[in-house]
Formats: C-alpha cells, sequence, structure tokens
C-alpha cells in the first residue's frame, strides 16, 4: 500500500490557500487562523465562521462585517449552535458552501467540540465535512491548540487534514 505524500503548508509561503483543501492549524490561539479567514474574506470570497469566541468581538477585531458568524455555546440565541448538535453544525457548513463556487469556512472551537461530544462523533463530522469541501473545491480552516489533545487524537487530525504550520513568532508583533 502506497502512502500519499503530504505538503505541510508554511504561513511564510505567499501561496494563500489551495481550493478544495481543509487545513489543521495548529496553534495556542486561533489568531492566525482568523487572520487567514479575514485574508480570504478582504478578497471578496465569501465567509462562514464557527467559533467559540463572542462573535462581536470576533467581528470587530478581523473586520468581518460581510461574514456569517455563529457562537458555539450551549446558550440560546440568534446566531448560536449548540456544540453537541454536529448535526447542525454539518448542515450549517454544507448549505452555506453549496451557494458559491468559492468560499472559506473556520471551525474555531474543536477542543471545545470534542469536550461535549468526545473525539469518535467529532472526527467523523470533520471526515464527513471534509469529504464536502473536497468535492465543492473551498476552503475549511480548523485551528487547533496541540497541547490541549491527546498525542493519539492529534495524528489522527494531522492524517486527516493538511497541516498549515502557523509561524508564532510573526504572531506575536
Amino acid at each position: 500500500m502506497t502512502r500519499r505524500k503530504r505538503k505541510i503548508v508554511k504561513s511564510e509561503e505567499k501561496v494563500f490557500l489551495k481550493a478544495g483543501i481543509t487545513y489543521l492549524i495548529k496553534e495556542e490561539k486561533p489568531k492566525h487562523a482568523f487572520s487567514l479567514f479575514a485574508k480570504g474574506v478582504s478578497k471578496g470570497i465569501p465567509g462562514l465562521c464557527i467559533t467559540r469566541s463572542f462573535p462581536l468581538h470576533i467581528s470587530q477585531n478581523y473586520k468581518l462585517n460581510t461574514s456569517a458568524i455563529f457562537w458555539l455555546t450551549r446558550r440560546k440565541g440568534e446566531k448560536t449552535i449548540d456544540p453537541v448538535q454536529l448535526t447542525m453544525i454539518s448542515h450549517t457548513i454544507q448549505e452555506f458552501i453549496s451557494k458559491s463556487k468559492q468560499s472559506i469556512t473556520i471551525l474555531d472551537g474543536i477542543e471545545y467540540l470534542i469536550i461535549q461530544n468526545d473525539f469518535k462523533p467529532v472526527i467523523r463530522f470533520i471526515q464527513h465535512i471534509r469529504d464536502e469541501v473536497l468535492i465543492k473545491g473551498v476552503n475549511l480552516l480548523i485551528p487547533c491548540s496541540p497541547q490541549t489533545l491527546p498525542i493519539s487524537e492529534l495524528k489522527i487530525l494531522e492524517r486527516e487534514l493538511e497541516l498549515y504550520i502557523a509561524n508564532e513568532k510573526s504572531e506575536k508583533k
């Protein structure tokens, strides 16, 4: 059995994002992932943000006035998604990516989803969404703090997704 060679994309590279790829962005705080997302949106690419962070802060900090932002929370409200409703999150992403030929989605809070659902349902959810992203030729960014997960779970994520290594030094400016 031949194993496909995976390219690791580094943040210093001039290339933005390749179509149809779901990127795992390993960083302590999702600053670089949100910067990539904001960069795509600023180029006119439709954006969907599903985040554990408070949406108003994300919108203000990254100037995302045109993007749909959903808050991952157990609280009921407008533009909120319950983290245990993986089917609803999946439906929201699929509906969004079906509307345009080019789009970018950020799913911030993978650690929270794992805490709320356990790892196996979340990895199945990610595998399903990754396949949809590939077929539609769009992008999905999944920031993740590597120290928050057991090594075995992190390795599964790394195997399933394209690794994008954020340059931590350039983020601390």
